[in-house]
Parts: C-alpha cells; structure tokens; sequence
C-alpha cells in the first residue's frame, strides 16, 4: 500500500475543505488565512475577487490530486513517490502562482484606472 499517496490524498483533502469558504467568498479580510498579500489586504474588492479565484482554484486542484490518489488506490497502481510528490507540490503551488499574477493583474487594472 502507498501510505504517501494516502497521506498526500488526506493532505489534499483538507486542502479543499479550507479552500470552500475562500472560493465561496465566505472569509473577510485578515492576516491568518487566505490570499494574503499588502494589496489584498489593503483593498478590500481585491480580497474577494482574488481569494474567489484562489480558492476555487486550489478546489479544482485539490479535487483532481484526491482523485489520483483514489484511482492509485483502487487500482494498486504503484507511482513512484517522486511522481506522486511532484504532482502534490504542483497542485499546491499551482493556484498560489496563478494568484501571484492575477494580482499583478488587478493591481495594474485598479492602478491604471485610477490615473
């Protein structure tokens, strides 16, 4: 049995039970969870349009590495653990990069708007 891979799935798991509330815009601004940058901090639309995004993202994320890990599972397919691993730190990393630059974006948009 892969423990890894069922470790890494509960990980997961968790990951988009905690990602809900953001993609539901349900989470007011604060330092502890979310999307957090001075920007999204400061601005109080850009917490929301971005913690919406980031959050679905990292559920669309989640939900396709828990459903590698249950195809491995019930399959006894055997990964190799970099594999497995690689894939678990892309669908971490993934939404966090994609944010990045979609807050560059709105920044731009918000500060282009204004002059």
């Amino acid at each position: 049995m892969n423990t890894y891979i069922i470790i890494l799935g509960l990980v997961s798991l968790f990951f988009f039970i905690i990602s809900t509330p953001l993609a539901l815009g349900k989470i007011k601004p604060n330092r502890i969870y979310g999307y957090r940058t001075n920007f999204t901090l400061n601005n109080v639309e850009a917490w929301y349009s971005i913690n919406k995004f980031y959050g679905k993202l990292f559920l669309l994320t989640s939900a396709l590495y828990i459903l590698f890990s249950v195809i491995c599972l019930l399959y006894e397919l055997h990964i190799p653990r970099n594999v497995t691993i690689s894939l678990f730190l892309l669908h971490a990393i993934f939404p966090v990069i994609v944010s990045m630059i979609k807050t560059s974006r709105l920044k731009k948009e918000l500060t282009d708007h204004k002059l």
